[in-house]
């Protein structure tokens, strides 16, 4: 017969409820982080946005010569070349933080072909820099693999759904 309280029942009853305790903390603080993420994930998205729209106003003259299918210098046409590249490279990293987050809408590569048709001066500089940037020739586009030829093969039937092209 016991003449007093059962010590160490009592002991592994209360680190057990410590347990529990630390491990529903632990989820809460993950809840937390993960909500934390989508939310600067959204501000990032944002803030690509409206540097994307600064970097359209910014070559609009370029764009608009590009589409009337007026001669480009040199210049310009390096010009235009780094503009395309930047607007794949925005839309693409947009794509993938979307995938990460596990909120994929397919939203980029739409808006960057969008985008393509109604620039059509711009469809051909996105032909030669997105093989530039597969590092691959237009016979083996098709084939390519990966995320980011993933990407560039989703703009290019985004493109040929939306104009044709």
């Amino acid at each position: 017969m016991s003449n007093g309280p059962d010590w160490k029942t009592i002991a592994e009853l209360i680190g057990i409820g410590a347990i529990v305790a630390s491990l529903i903390f632990v989820g809460m603080q993950m809840r937390q982080a993960q909500e934390i993420a989508i939310a600067d994930g959204y501000s990032d998205l944002s803030a690509s946005t409206y540097a994307r729209s600064e970097l359209i106003s910014s070559h609009s003259t370029l764009i608009a010569k590009a589409n009337r299918g007026d001669q480009l210098s040199d210049a310009e046409q390096i010009s235009l070349q780094q503009f395309v590249t930047a607007m794949w490279q925005s839309n693409f990293f947009a794509d993938q933080r979307g995938e990460f987050l596990g909120r994929k809408t397919g939203g980029p590569a739409n808006y960057l072909a969008q985008f393509l048709c109604e620039n059509g001066g711009l469809v051909s500089i996105w032909k030669d820099r997105s093989n530039a940037i597969l590092g691959i020739s237009a016979e083996e586009r098709a084939t390519a693999t990966g995320d980011i030829a993933r990407f560039v093969i989703d703009v290019d039937r985004a493109t040929l759904d939306r104009c044709g092209e």
